[in-house]
């Protein structure tokens, strides 16, 4: 460890530019000119990541909010077909206490004409649901083209 007892001076410089050792001697007075910070306080005991208890998350209660069905461009489907998503706000929404032999659930993908049928008893016309399709189609076009950009090589540089 390097101890001073002077601080490091700069010497004057009446004309022209400063020179890298002048600049460094600046800096190193600033430096030394500054309080030391409070060293870091020890760890009383380091645990294995082995030896930690595993921890576990449990809820007492889910909140479930409905929503009507509605054409929606963030449901793009992955093959063909209307995007069907969730309307912008929900229609009703309750509390209630989890069991705790709750099985999870997936999410279920609908079939291409379950969702034109569900579009349909929206009273969405033909040519409204056709051209729901051929914006999800551009859509998904879309994203093949750029996730396939980016799995070429050299396109992430």
């Amino acid at each position: 460890m390097l101890v001073h007892d002077e601080p490091l001076r700069a010497p004057l410089l009446l004309e022209g530019e400063p020179r890298h050792e002048d600049i460094l001697l600046l800096f190193c007075n600033y430096v030394l000119d500054q309080e030391a910070r409070p060293k870091k306080r020890a760890r009383t005991e380091v645990v294995s990541p082995c030896r930690r208890a595993k921890r576990r998350v449990m809820f007492t209660t889910m909140t479930t909010y409905e929503f009507d069905a509605e054409v929606n461009g963030s449901a793009v489907p992955s093959e063909r077909g209307p995007p069907i998503g969730l309307a912008r706000s929900h229609i009703r929404h309750m509390t209630n206490g989890i069991p705790e032999d709750i099985p999870g659930k997936s999410v279920r993908k609908l079939p291409v004409h379950e969702r034109i049928a569900r579009l349909q008893m929206c009273k969405y016309s033909h040519d409204d649901i056709a051209s729901f399709a051929r914006d999800a189609a551009a859509t998904r076009d879309d994203r093949r083209l750029t996730r396939d950009e980016l799995r070429r090589p050299g396109a992430r540089e």
